[in-house]
């Protein structure tokens, strides 16, 4: 990089040619055109190698945080996996420590929150369940999968009510699995009756 020293030569170069530039001999105005015009080029071709250098540095950031993303993807996607392998085989104290770290790696994709959510439903944490829940719900407003399991959720801590609405809400979001929704508002609402038999 330049000194101070090197830019003020550079100024005091530049004022003396356009002084020249007036200079009533013709030969000399002349020279001092010429010696212009290539100090603009020159400053031209510097400005377009640094605007390239910029924008290739640029690029190599942008890459390089697509390619660390990726990266961050599929090891949230394998973690998934493993998550749902626990879930499968009933650990699901494990599954819930391998979704932790899925969405550690990943916290864009709803289904991990549904899924850690499903495995602390069957934990009964049903309060950490619901939080997974409406997570999953912001992050897609039209899953079907949370809302079912936010019912659930809620069901477990006795608030039937609430999982009714909730289920309300999912059919009118799904045209796809209105039956199973149905059918489990209808196992609640068989739940809302015993519980106000045994009141009575």
């Amino acid at each position: 990089m330049g000194s101070i020293e090197d830019f003020n030569q550079e100024m005091d170069h530049v004022y003396e040619l356009l002084n020249k530039l007036e200079s009533k001999d013709k030969d000399e105005a002349e020279e001092a055109k010429r010696k212009v015009d290539a100090y603009i080029e020159k400053r031209e071709r510097k400005n377009k190698a640094i605007h390239g250098c910029v924008t290739k540095t640029s690029r190599t950031v942008i890459n390089n945080k697509e390619v660390e993303e990726d990266r961050r993807k599929k090891k949230s996607d394998n973690l998934k996996r493993q998550g749902n392998q626990a879930f499968q085989e009933e650990h699901f104290e494990k599954a819930v420590e391998y979704y932790t770290s899925a969405i550690l790696e990943f916290d864009s994709n709803p289904v991990l929150f549904t899924n850690r959510a499903q495995a602390r439903i069957r934990l009964k944490q049903f309060d950490q369940a619901i939080t997974d829940c409406k997570e999953a719900i912001k992050l897609n407003p039209k899953s079907i999968k949370a809302q079912v399991h936010l019912a659930k959720a809620l069901h477990g801590k006795g608030e039937l009510q609430k999982a009714i609405d909730i289920l309300e809400i999912a059919e009118e979001c799904s045209k796809e699995h209105t039956d199973v929704i149905a059918k489990y508002k209808m196992d609640i609402i068989t739940d809302m009756k015993k519980t106000l038999l045994n009141t009575v």
